[in-house]
């Protein structure tokens, strides 16, 4: 069995934002944990700086994001941001993409939300 831990950015901290993150990390690959994983929040830190920063204070634990939305993201730019993390992880990052949520996308960005596949 493989174990694993979700972290995100405290809410609204940014002083110590990074320093949190990090230190999590560094708990969860020191604790032997298989996996540390972080989630989109809509008006929060950018998941991808998060995985990035996750990476770059550990050195075995697996690096994994929950679902990134699509939708807001030209796939060249996410392309280009997950190869980043991919080299700060030394291949330990794994990509989580999938839709958002109606509320997110059109009522907080104002892009559409027809029919999702």
């Amino acid at each position: 069995m493989r174990m694993g831990l979700q972290v995100s950015a405290d809410r609204g901290r940014y002083a110590t934002k990074v320093e949190k993150l990090q230190a999590d990390a560094r708990w969860a690959d020191d604790a032997g944990l298989d996996t540390i994983w972080t989630p989109q929040i809509p008006d929060e830190f950018d998941v991808m700086t998060a995985a990035t920063l996750l990476a770059a204070a550990t050195s075995r634990i697996e690096i994994g994001t929950s679902v990134v939305p699509v939708q807001p993201r030209h796939p060249v730019v996410l392309a280009q941001q997950a190869l980043s993390v991919q080299a700060v992880s030394g291949g330990r990052f794994t990509l989580g993409i999938g839709v958002s949520h109606h509320w997110i996308i059109k009522d907080m960005l104002g892009l559409p939300y027809d029919r999702q596949a």
